[in-house]
């Protein structure tokens, strides 16, 4: 379970600084396939209800550590956000069934762990106004020239798949960011960690007849430097491969939540639950 959740920690730091990449290589973008992401990526952020599931694999041949995670919810922002997430979990075969569920309502958050721990912690009025999608991403076609090399698109089944390819320049740039999040504990990811190298960040994209993201898929192999449990430096070749689903766009209505009579306040002491309410909860890993 430890592995596990420094390598899903590993994987959130390397994922979420792909879109602050810079490029100088010459791109090879289809200017077809550069429009139909544009438009998709501006649908998303009018989005106001879904269905979704998710499949992580994590492939860590030097730590002997297979994990799958996978997760499925829905989330509705008509009014105040409302979200549902489930998650299970899989380390070298041996399964973690139910290993927990998220909610928020209300602008609270709640966690249940494996039905041992249950508790909720309140967001505040900052972190709220992070998690809204409908937020300025800036212009998406300039977004992809900074941070692609690559962006083709084919017809398949009456659906628009396109693949691309994260430019070189842009995956060292993320492997710097990384490493300056770590080094200011943004993902509080503890001491001894470095991400050493990026090799590959590769995308596909299905975009259904409405312009809007049906499936994604994310494949990101990169090298870290960390401490083995003997202190000493060992560096460790990841595969990470991520694929999100969304189904039900916009016709999500009602979530149904539990009645959340025996969850607890999250305070200051330690728990699995705590920890990842306050993780969830730290506006900086957003």
């Amino acid at each position: 379970m430890r592995k596990l959740k420094k390598a899903l920690a590993l994987l959130t730091c390397t994922l979420m600084v792909f879109t602050l990449a810079a490029c100088s290589s010459k791109n090879k973008i289809n200017e077809d396939a550069l429009d139909t992401y544009a438009k998709a990526t501006t649908n998303i952020t009018k989005m106001k209800s879904a269905a979704f599931d998710m499949k992580l694999l994590v492939d860590a041949d030097d730590m002997d550590m297979h994990a799958k995670v996978t997760m499925d919810g829905t989330y509705n922002a008509e009014k105040k956000l409302q979200l549902a997430l489930h998650m299970d979990a899989a380390v070298n075969g041996i399964g973690l069934d139910d290993l927990a569920s998220f909610y928020m309502k209300d602008d609270i958050m709640y966690a249940n762990i494996m039905e041992m721990e249950k508790e909720y912690k309140a967001l505040d009025d900052q972190l709220l106004s992070k998690l809204k999608l409908d937020k300025e991403t800036g212009d998406p076609k300039k977004n992809v020239e900074k941070s692609f090399e690559e962006m083709t698109m084919e017809e398949k089944d009456g659906r628009k798949v396109i693949t691309a390819v994260m430019n070189k320049d842009g995956l060292s740039a993320a492997k710097d960011y990384a490493n300056k999040s770590i080094d200011d504990d943004t993902f509080k990811l503890g001491n001894g960690i470095k991400v050493t190298g990026i090799r590959e960040g590769s995308y596909i994209f299905t975009v259904n007849k409405q312009n809007q993201f049906e499936r994604i898929e994310m494949k990101v192999a990169a090298s870290y430097e960390l401490d083995d449990e003997d202190e000493k430096k060992k560096t460790v070749d990841m595969t990470i491969n991520l694929i999100v689903n969304l189904n039900d766009i916009n016709q999500v209505n009602k979530i149904d939540f539990p009645s959340f009579k025996d969850y607890k306040k999250a305070d200051s002491k330690k728990s699995e639950a705590n920890d990842l309410l306050n993780e969830l909860s730290n506006e900086n890993a957003l």
